[in-house]
């Protein structure tokens, strides 16, 4: 079958690497589900649920997180066909990650930072935790790398231009907030001042004052390693930190 790949496919690599099962289910797709229900109860749920003011789509299917994968929980009757799928269904969309890498010090390679994201799904009754589709993908193949598995799967990547910019010139200070992952395109930032300090050791860096918040410093202060030793190769003048959540302590924020 011709898909978003400009050439043949199969079915299941087609469920598999392109539709998106997880996604949440939208209004305008149960309509159109609507008249593959074989039972008219379960057709008439779906065209209740989509009805101006009716409040069972967000009880039935928006809180409870349910995607293409778990429609028949809800509605069993449904009978979707492959054209349905591959025409009404949503494919997987690109994320985007930062960079948290600086060329000059890896040319060759980069590295991203993923957050991971776990949110819980209600079938039936049962209340599951599932993984985000794709930082779900990715810490899977870390974990199987940390286990010694050879890498064997591949994904589709690209790489956007950004407007997000360090100053050409290191006689410009610089100050960073980062609260959060908002932190990660500073890192490249901190590897690019080090790798042309090294190239250069009589180069003279202006300063560079580092803030960064988060919740708790141990749960999700990320970089941690990175930032502190930065800052002891003063590569970094100041590391300013902040916690919102620290037990018994003043809420600060950047």
């Amino acid at each position: 079958m011709p898909f978003p790949t400009g050439e043949s496919i199969t079915y299941r690599e087609a469920l598999t690497k392109h539709i998106d099962l997880y996604a949440p289910l939208t209004k305008k797709l149960l309509t159109a589900m609507a008249p593959l229900c074989e039972s008219q109860e379960d057709k008439a749920l779906l065209e209740e649920s989509v009805s101006k003011g009716n409040t069972k789509f967000e009880e039935l299917f928006h809180k409870r997180a349910v995607g293409l994968l778990d429609i028949h929980s809800i509605v069993p009757s449904l009978r979707l066909t492959a054209d349905f799928i591959f025409q009404k269904c949503p494919l997987i969309m690109p994320r985007y990650y930062t960079i948290a890498s600086s060329s000059l010090t890896h040319p060759e390679e980069l590295t991203i930072a993923v957050s991971l994201s776990r949110y819980e799904v209600t079938i039936g009754e049962t209340k599951t935790m599932r993984d985000g589709l794709v930082s779900g993908f990715l810490e899977d193949i870390f974990k199987g790398h940390k286990d010694g598995e050879a890498y064997t799967q591949s994904v589709m990547t690209f790489v956007k231009n950004s407007n997000f910019d360090m100053p050409e010139s290191h006689d410009v200070p610089m100050i960073m907030v980062g609260p959060g992952t908002g932190v990660v395109p500073f890192i490249g930032f901190m590897q690019e001042r080090q790798t042309a300090k090294t190239n250069d050791p009589e180069l003279a860096l202006n300063q560079a004052h580092m803030y960064f918040g988060c919740r708790r410093h141990d749960q999700d202060f990320i970089y941690r390693d990175e930032m502190s030793d930065m800052k002891e190769k003063n590569i970094i003048a100041e590391l300013n930190l902040a916690f919102s959540r620290e037990p018994d302590q003043e809420k600060v924020y950047v």
